[in-house]
């Protein structure tokens, strides 16, 4: 019961389980061994490109999980590098930001800025171009054609 509820839990929780690791594999291993079946059974060429298909899938999975454990890894290092720095660095910065910091932030709210303005007023141009097509229009007035009266004597063709 155990591993039914660890499988449940990973569910709601971040990250990579053993239990997960383990179902992909079982559930993986069991679509090989279905297929190989089905091309016993049916001798039909669709089961092979069914079971490279299979076999492509699950070593594409096996690879992701295998890189999302290394950078899981790195993220570990560097947060316990950063936490070293951050106790250096508290001790050492205790009067305030340095300036290139405070300059970068001055700068990026500058640029953000001139973007929004940018924006702002392209957004306002574009509005008042509209208003201006649109007073200028003119509806076009339309000719519609009379339906013809008809006078009840029809033509008969001959067949």
């Amino acid at each position: 019961m155990g591993y039914f509820t660890e499988l449940w839990n990973s569910v709601f929780n971040e990250g990579i389980t053993s239990a997960q690791e383990t179902t992909i594999t079982v559930t993986f291993a069991s679509l090989v061994i279905i297929n190989f079946l089905l091309l016993y059974v049916t001798k039909s060429i669709h089961f092979v490109f069914i079971q490279i298909l299979t076999l492509g899938l699950w070593w594409g999975m096996k690879w992701f999980l295998a890189e999302y454990k290394e950078v899981l890894k790195n993220e570990q290092k560097q947060a316990g590098k950063s936490l070293n720095n951050k106790q250096s660095d508290e001790s050492i910065k205790e009067s305030g930001p340095a300036v290139s910091e405070t300059e970068d932030v001055k700068q990026t709210v500058k640029a953000t800025s001139k973007i929004a303005e940018t924006k702002v007023s392209a957004t306002v141009e574009n509005k008042q171009n509209v208003n201006v097509i649109s007073t200028k229009s003119e509806p076009k007035e339309t000719t519609e054609s009379k339906p013809r009266k008809r006078t009840g004597k029809s033509k008969k063709r001959k067949v």
